[in-house]
């Protein structure tokens, strides 16, 4: 018996070392975004025995970083210390792929996150800077690619919580445009779909902002459709249900 389970334990670092992560894998983590902390720790505890297994396994890294994300990013629930640790891993990442717009966007907005939650002033406007110029460097290096639509959707997402004088709302409500007409040239991919539900919250809150109420409680209806849909509970989501009930006859 305990020769097997020894066979068992090689097996899996082995298969973390045979298995490496990739980048498509770590795009696909969205999907815990709202997720309750016990199964975002437990899949960093995956990613985390990957590493152990085989510390060569770089995006591994990556992927821990953005799981940290998935507790930084709330506003009212997020777990302490864990902007910090999507800066570290993510740090740690970059070091090996220093111009990798994912790994750059996340540490971004961590930065962003860190800003959103320092009660000293200073510290707010460095951690927004910082965030702002890496998030403009990941932007200018997606174009063109695939994988633009997810970077410019989470810049918009530290650019619309900015205050006004920082100027950023106008790129914000770009760049959720530009997503928006993605998806709309291809609503059958969920990789898209996942992410739809902020989107269509922001752009929802842009047409209250410009006293379109009907139009703006159609995209809130459709937030709150697509994180049912994906079983997610965002503070976004959340909040569409909100402005639903407020605004509704």
């Amino acid at each position: 018996m305990k020769r097997i389970i020894t066979l068992l334990v090689l097996a899996c670092l082995y298969a973390g070392k045979i298995f490496p992560t990739t980048q498509d894998e770590c795009g696909t983590l969205w999907q815990y975004f709202g997720k309750k902390p016990a199964e975002v720790y437990q899949k960093i505890g995956d990613y985390q025995a990957k590493l152990k297994a085989d510390s060569n396994d770089y995006y591994a890294d990556l992927a821990v970083g953005i799981l940290y994300f998935a507790l930084a990013y709330p506003t009212d629930l997020h777990e302490s210390n864990a902007a910090t640790n999507v800066i570290a891993y993510t740090d740690k990442f970059l070091k090996q792929d220093k111009d990798n717009p994912l790994g750059l966007v996340y540490n971004g907005v961590a930065h962003g996150l860190l800003a959103r939650d320092s009660d000293n002033v200073l510290v707010k406007m460095v951690e927004a800077n910082n965030g702002s110029s890496t998030c403009d460097k990941a932007v200018k290096l997606s174009q063109g690619s695939s994988g633009e639509w997810y970077i410019r959707f989470m810049r918009a997402n530290f650019y619309q919580g900015l205050p006004g004088f920082f100027g950023k709302r106008d790129i914000a409500r770009e760049d959720y445009r530009f997503v928006e007409t993605l998806y709309n040239k291809d609503t059958n991919n969920n990789s898209i779909a996942g992410p739809m539900g902020t989107v269509y919250f922001y752009l929802g809150e842009i047409e209250k902002s410009e006293t379109n109420i009907d139009k703006a409680i159609e995209y809130w209806k459709k937030s709150v459709q697509l994180n049912s849909r994906f079983g997610m509970d965002t503070p976004e989501g959340r909040k569409a249900k909100k402005e639903i009930d407020t605004f509704s006859d």
